[in-house]
């Protein structure tokens, strides 16, 4: 009688230790499995930013190559008679420029890069046509290049080049609508903004 009381208290479930045990086991399986998740997350959140940051930069060189390539030819504007080289705002620009139209093939062409607002969406575009030897109506072989449809901002700035020499301070503008002139340097600034980052690029591109 005594033993079959003895084996049914043996049967009775899990001890103390046992129970300490396991606990301890879950603690440390449930350790390694944040850490996990903390790693998995960061790796993610760098891996979204060097897209961004490729994203950027690409981007950014290629504006650069077609900006850095502008030539000192007037440019036609609706209702505008001055002789403008380039006219640019801190969102938009439009330039001459000498340009590949084909595998063997180059052509001026006139260049306008900014910003195409359709809704709550903004697409960074570059659209080019013929540049035409004399005014005409408003020109319909526009041909307009996305650069990017992930919401970015665009802003560039326009120095001025000194009429004192004896100024040493850079002088940046906006706009730039100057007749027969080239900026000596044009700054542009990209921004993104993720929904945890805010991403900028910028870079200083110097004329010919």
């Amino acid at each position: 009688m005594t033993s079959q009381t003895q084996s049914l208290h043996d049967d009775d479930g899990f001890t103390l230790v046992e129970l300490l045990v396991s606990l301890t086991l879950l603690g440390v399986i449930g350790t390694l499995l944040a850490s996990s998740l903390v790693q998995f997350s960061s790796l993610q959140k760098r891996e979204r930013q060097t897209a961004v940051n490729i994203e950027l930069d690409t981007v950014t060189r290629h504006i650069a190559r077609s900006i850095e390539n502008a030539l000192p030819l007037p440019i036609w504007l609706a209702n505008v008679e001055k002789k403008t080289w380039l006219n640019g705002t801190s969102s938009s620009l439009q330039f001459v420029a000498h340009v590949r139209t084909g595998a063997f093939s180059f052509g001026l062409r006139q260049i306008f890069i900014g910003l195409d607002e359709q809704g709550v969406q903004r697409n960074l575009v570059q659209g080019s046509r013929l540049r035409r030897l004399q005014k005409q109506e408003e020109a319909t072989d526009l041909v307009e290049v996305l650069l990017s449809n992930n919401d970015l901002r665009l802003k560039f700035s326009y120095l001025l080049r000194s009429v004192d020499a004896s100024q040493t301070e850079a002088q940046w503008s906006d706009e730039w609508n100057f007749e027969q002139r080239l900026p000596s340097a044009i700054r542009l600034r990209l921004t993104q903004t993720t929904m945890t980052e805010i991403s900028h690029l910028s870079d200083l591109l110097r004329l010919r």
